[in-house]
């Protein structure tokens, strides 16, 4: 006797028979009307692997053939259907940057053979609707604090494992800028500016309305060196501004007052001369 069991549904690759039952045989063997292949095709937990034509067809008979025990007749065969369902394909996207303030469109996520998909997320925003595959996300504040979260997308069918994929969101904050403390300025000096302040920026640029020089214009601590006017102007400005990390855009800026002041003078007098014994005034 040989039952091969019931019409039953696998997925792609390997997958376990179960089920069969033989008796009064000395041995047995299995075969398929498709092209996969049967490892331990002698026992009756056989493996069988779908080939692509197989999984093509959806559908593969196998049969159990049983040789009987000497002297009984011929052989006894059992066939079964089995269903053969691919596995499900899952691609979050690749990892992506978006600016603080804006939701994250998961159009490039890609879902295929599955009857659920399902995401998930390692921070506390949400999903437009996490039951489909190109949802959008909304980031939330500790995500924003974080900087990055990870988005897993799952899905799965009643024949195959679950599969999941994951991209990694940055979330990119907008820059900040502080010029420094307001100071002042020696009509014949230079200031150096020490104190200045730049986040979250891909490069900066000061600019003066003064009449003197600006040296190091592109970095954090530019020397501004007094002109011929400025004294006479009483104040010069120095302005910065800063462009915002990709993919945020626009620029910030802030300024700093130097006020101008002429160095200090002195004058004792005229030399003079005194007799001994007397005091002198100086007027």
């Amino acid at each position: 006797m040989a039952d091969a069991g019931t019409t039953t549904d696998i997925c792609s690759g390997p997958s376990l028979i179960e089920g069969a039952a033989a008796d009064h045989y000395t041995s047995i063997s299995w075969s398929t009307s498709g092209t996969g292949l049967f490892d331990f095709a002698n026992t009756l937990t056989p493996t069988y692997t779908p080939s692509a034509a197989d999984l093509a067809n959806g559908q593969v008979s196998i049969t159990l053939t049983a040789t009987p025990i000497n002297p009984c007749g011929a052989n006894t065969t059992s066939s079964i259907l089995i269903n053969v369902h691919q596995a499900p394909i899952i691609d979050a996207g690749e990892n992506d940057t978006i600016c603080v303030g804006e939701t994250y469109s998961l159009a490039s996520a890609v879902s295929q053979h599955v009857t659920n998909v399902v995401w998930t997320t390692s921070g506390t925003g949400s999903f437009a609707d996490p039951n489909i595959t190109n949802t959008v996300y909304t980031p939330s504040t500790q995500d924003i604090a974080l900087g990055n979260i990870t988005l897993t997308l799952t899905g799965g069918n009643a024949s195959c494992t679950d599969v999941n994929d994951y991209m990694v969101l940055s979330i990119q904050e907008d820059p900040t800028v502080y010029a420094g403390q307001d100071s002042t300025l020696c009509s014949t000096g230079s200031y150096v500016v020490r104190d200045a302040v730049f986040t979250n920026y891909s490069s900066l640029s000061w600019t003066h309305n003064g009449t003197g020089t600006l040296t190091g214009a592109n970095t954090n601590s530019p020397v501004y060196t007094a002109g011929p006017g400025d004294f006479a102007a009483g104040r010069v400005t120095l302005s910065v501004e800063v462009t915002a990390l990709s993919p945020c855009v626009g620029t910030l800026n802030d300024v700093l007052f130097l006020d101008v002041k002429h160095p200090p003078t002195a004058y004792a007098g005229v030399d003079s001369t005194i007799c001994v014994n007397e005091t002198y005034t100086v007027v």
